[in-house]
């Protein structure tokens, strides 16, 4: 049923002589067979002749073309750049609809969902002259020839993709592509209400986020309002960090916790406590006089054997049961696979950021179209193929 989600009206045309499904699904086949520019398209897609008649392109439109405007000088029913024309014509709800719709399908065929799922945000660069892109200032360290660190300030452009990832699945369950210099934080909730309504309200037990996502109001709202548990590093500079780590040398009661455990690399000690409130903003959002509500933390005091100095320990904050912390720091540690099996695996094998056209909604339905095919190949891998 994938199929029929690129069913699309194509609301940028005034005329159309093929479907939009058609030229949607041989942009698809692009994806799938990772064709890395388009103009490899005519050699790479066009000259597999069985392939496009799969497609549904008949032997005379892979001969002749489907128009006789113009002069034909190309080889395959349709001119190369007609299809990132085409994703350039399609606006931004259609293609969104058209990517929650396969999600859906997910739900639909009953595929499983470990409930453990990460939000994260990674970069789609462009260039300056990309319309529609965003921009931010970054710098970077480098020595000079002297020897000396100095610091280089640089301006990058283009997109954000914020989406939200079961860590175990590895399906993509909600995404939303904004400007690159805008903060992925104000997105959580969203994101995690749209995974929820395509794939199930009580789909979603566990989130984990980084510091970016570290915003009291919000945290209280997806765990009183949703029901939804969050595992989170803290900052050095808060109030409940530096509680925490004041309690390093304290004794053991019914609201802190230590635990050790021995790994190939080393020993891990770790400190749960519990009921902290001196994160103010963690409490209702909506009422001004509400008071910070219990939160609780897990210390990482010791990694494989090493140490930590005072004042350098890791922090991580959790709605969660601290009496083990092992089961925090096991469970945060999945986020790790974001990174892994999400960003890089977009970018480096699905090519994610290798757009047909620099123009904003030809490449948010290029991520949007190449999410989609992402899911549909984890839907049907086999076994062996895992």
């Amino acid at each position: 049923g994938y199929l029929a989600t690129l069913d699309l009206d194509g609301e940028g045309y005034e005329r159309r002589m093929i479907t939009i499904a058609k030229l949607l699904l041989t942009y698809q086949a692009r994806v799938l067979l990772g064709i890395d520019s388009v103009n490899k398209i005519p050699q790479m897609l066009f000259g597999d002749i069985g392939l496009l008649m799969t497609l549904g392109w008949t032997a005379m439109q892979i001969k002749e073309g489907v128009c006789k405007r113009g002069k034909r000088k190309h080889s395959g029913p349709v001119h190369k750049d007609t299809l990132p024309d085409c994703l350039e014509r399609l606006g931004a709800e259609e293609i969104t609809r058209c990517l929650n719709d396969g999600i859906n399908l997910l739900r639909k065929t009953k595929m499983r969902f470990s409930g453990i799922f990460a939000v994260d945000a990674t970069d789609l660069t462009t260039t300056a002259k990309c319309k529609g892109c965003g921009a931010k200032r970054v710098e970077h360290k480098k020595r000079d020839k002297d020897g000396n660190w100095v610091t280089i300030p640089e301006m990058v452009y283009g997109f954000k993709l914020v989406y939200v990832f079961d860590v175990l699945r590895r399906y993509v369950v909600a995404a939303r592509m904004v400007q690159i210099q805008e903060n992925e934080n104000p997105h959580l909730l969203e994101l995690v209400d749209q995974a929820r309504k395509t794939i199930g309200r009580d789909a979603i037990r566990l989130v984990l986020v980084d510091r970016g996502f570290l915003d009291g109001g919000r945290l209280w709202e997806l765990k009183h309002k949703r029901g939804i548990d969050f595992i989170i590093p803290s900052k050095t500079d808060m109030a409940v960090t530096q509680d925490i780590r004041g309690m390093r040398n304290l004794p053991e009661d019914e609201y802190l916790h230590r635990q050790e455990w021995d790994t190939e690399k080393g020993t891990i000690h770790a400190l749960g406590v519990g009921g902290l409130t001196t994160l103010d903003q963690y409490r209702d959002p909506n009422r001004k006089t509400a008071s910070p509500q219990p939160l609780n933390a897990v210390m990482v005091t010791s990694w494989e054997g090493e140490d930590y100095k005072p004042g350098e320990e890791k922090v991580f904050l959790t709605s969660l049961g601290v009496h083990i912390p092992r089961e925090v720091i096991d469970r945060y540690d999945l986020r790790s696979l974001i990174e892994n099996c999400g960003n890089r695996d977009l970018k480096q094998g699905w090519l994610i950021n290798n757009y047909p056209k620099k123009q904003v909604d030809a490449i948010r339905a290029h991520v949007y179209l190449t999410i989609g095919m992402f899911n549909m190949t984890l839907a049907y891998r086999s076994q062996q193929g895992e």
